[in-house]
């Protein structure tokens, strides 16, 4: 096997084996080691597929940089879906326009877009889900982030890329 069979999710289990205790993502005040790194893509992957995402599927993401923005990378690298960042900088037609243009089917916000997104995802009918990252609250009015997390399963599928017969 050469370097370019491997995805962004195999690096990630990889370095969750051999690394595990070490800081993987430092944000803020959050800091993950590679072991509860891939854990948090894990339940990520698990909680995007419970929403309908499959291989191939878009996830547009307007943020800045977070730890949330990390981890969605990584899940969706195991589901085989595909992150779209937009622009934080563009104007609400111009979002619209890429946004048509992607079709996602779930729209993530940071806390200071997450207004742009609701107006925006309105008129875009690929788009079935809008999330917020960052804290909830009566200025982050979309469904949070850690909601995704919520997948309940006895045991977290070792590849659902895999499972689902993406690969």
């Amino acid at each position: 096997m050469g370097i370019r069979d491997f995805g962004i999710y195999d690096f990630i289990e990889r370095n969750a084996l051999l690394y595990a205790d070490r800081e993987a993502v430092v944000f803020k005040d959050r800091r993950l080691n590679y072991l509860q790194f891939k854990e948090n893509c894990d339940r990520m992957a698990m909680g995007l597929v419970e929403a309908g995402v499959e291989k191939g599927d878009r996830l547009a993401v307007i943020s800045h940089n977070c730890d949330e923005f990390v981890i969605l990378y990584g899940a969706a690298a195991k589901v085989g879906a595909i992150v779209l960042p937009v622009n934080w900088r563009m104007q609400k037609d111009e979002i619209r326009y890429v946004l048509e243009d992607c079709t996602p089917k779930i729209l993530f916000a940071g806390s200071d877009y997450q207004e742009t997104a609701l107006e925006t995802a309105r008129d875009i009918p690929s788009i079935m889900h809008l999330h917020g990252i960052g804290p909830r609250g009566s200025k982050n009015p979309l469904m949070p982030f850690e909601e995704l997390y919520s997948y309940k399963g006895i045991e977290i599928e070792k590849d659902i890329s895999r499972k689902n017969g993406y690969v």
